[in-house]
């Protein structure tokens, strides 16, 4: 194994630091939103291709599933109609 250190570049991507660790506690909402935001554009993804409600749609261990219609797929089956689907927009 060969490890290269990654070089900061500020003017592209600002501060760039772990500062001890505290990375995911200092930015768990924005993680969590983007997340939430994610899900939300596979769930109208997988409406769309099969023509059903999103609310109707159920998500579980990184599948999709219409129960209604006995229709299933992967995140990875919905990753290129969920990356075109609008981003949610954030509620406040």
């Amino acid at each position: 194994m060969r490890v290269v250190d990654a070089h900061s570049n500020f003017r592209a991507y600002g501060v760039q630091m772990t500062a001890g660790s505290n990375s995911i506690a200092s930015n768990w909402d924005l993680m969590r939103n983007a997340g939430a935001a994610a899900r939300t554009m596979f769930v109208e993804a997988a409406a769309a291709r099969w023509g059903v409600q999103s609310g109707d749609i159920v998500v579980r261990d990184s599948v999709l599933s219409h129960p209604g219609s006995n229709r299933t797929a992967s995140f990875v089956d919905l990753l290129a109609d969920a990356s075109r689907q609008p981003p949610p927009q954030r509620r406040y």
